[in-house]
Parts: structure tokens; C-alpha cells; sequence
């Protein structure tokens, strides 16, 4: 394996252990997690609570997945990433809401809200590195290949339908040797 395969793939399998772990944690701890959420500074969260206490937990599964599939591993690095930071700015409220609220979201580790963004912080800087890793198959960039894209727009822009042309199979589009020779 290459390095770069290497720092993926450890990053993606602690963000899963992570994820697992506290949607697990949750999850067991079901009525502890809905009282500290009722418990939260932001008025909102009272009204949201039983609903997030299910959907947390639901969002960290669907993440740690995406994140063990290699096809869907970029998507669940980036969700990751996001998730975290939701996570990181509502222990920050926490942190500075000035209220003495236990945080119970760490199970084993019985953390204070700023040994919490600490370690959260860390977990950022893990989903980032798996992103900068991958960095050459980020999911949004155009695909090279040269039978999508401008090659099946020229194969498709004749009205006529028996000038339609197809790649050839050796990837190459239609008419590549004609089509050089338009350019020059």
C-alpha cells in the first residue's frame, strides 16, 4: 500500500471507531443524552431534542459506513468533517455558556467540555488529513475520461440520428484522429 493509502485508511478506521463508538454510547445512555440535551444553553435544543437524541446517533452510523466503504470513503471523510465541526461549535456553546453541565457525550473517558474540544479538535484534524490524502479523487472534480463529458457532447450534437457515433473500445472517443485534425 502506498502512504497515502495508509494515512486514508488509518484516519477513516479511528474516525469510525469514534463514530461507532459514541453513537453506541448514546444510544445505551439513551435517557442521560435526552436530559443533557434538554439541559443545553440553546433554545432551541429543548424542542429538538428528542428528535436529535435518535438522529445523532443515526447520522454517526450512516458516517462511520461511508467511511468503511472505499467508494463512498471521500463522502464520509467530508461528512465527517462537517459533523465534527456541528459537534465542536455546540461544545464550544456549551464550553462558554458559562452553565456547569456535565459532559456525559464520552462515555469512558469522563472529559470536561474543554478537554472535550480539545479532543474534538483532533478528530478534525484526522478527517482533514484522510481529505488532504485523498485529495486526487475529491468527488466533485470533472472526470477525464475521454468518452464522457466533451466527447459525448460532439457524439450527440448532430440532429441526424444515424450520424450518431459511439466510443470506441479502446476508450477513445469516436473520432479521435479526425477530431486532431479539426484542431490544427
Amino acid at each position: 500500500m502506498k502512504v497515502k493509502q495508509i494515512l486514508v485508511f488509518s484516519c477513516s478506521a479511528l474516525l469510525i471507531l469514534l463514530f461507532t463508538y459514541a453513537a453506541w454510547d448514546k444510544v445505551l445512555d439513551h435517557q442521560t443524552f435526552l436530559h443533557q440535551m434538554r439541559r443545553s444553553p440553546f433554545p432551541f435544543m429543548d424542542i429538538w431534542a428528542i428528535a436529535l437524541v435518535w438522529l445523532v446517533p443515526m447520522a454517526e452510523v450512516l458516517v462511520a459506513v461511508f467511511l468503511w466503504l472505499p467508494h463512498w470513503r471521500m463522502r464520509g471523510l467530508i461528512a465527517s468533517l462537517l459533523l465534527l465541526a456541528v459537534f465542536e461549535l455546540y461544545i464550544g456553546g456549551m464550553l462558554f455558556s458559562g452553565k456547569e453541565l456535565p459532559c456525559t457525550c464520552s462515555g469512558v473517558f469522563n472529559m470536561s467540555w474543554g478537554n472535550h474540544l480539545i479532543f474534538n479538535l483532533v478528530f478534525i484534524v484526522i478527517a482533514g488529513m484522510g481529505l488532504l490524502a485523498m485529495g486526487s479523487k475529491w468527488p466533485l472534480r470533472r472526470s477525464s475520461s475521454r468518452t464522457e463529458g466533451r466527447d459525448l457532447l460532439l457524439m450527440h450534437s448532430s440532429r441526424d440520428p444515424s450520424s450518431l457515433r459511439f466510443p470506441r473500445e479502446d476508450g477513445r472517443g469516436p473520432d479521435d484522429e479526425r477530431l486532431k485534425q479539426d484542431r490544427t
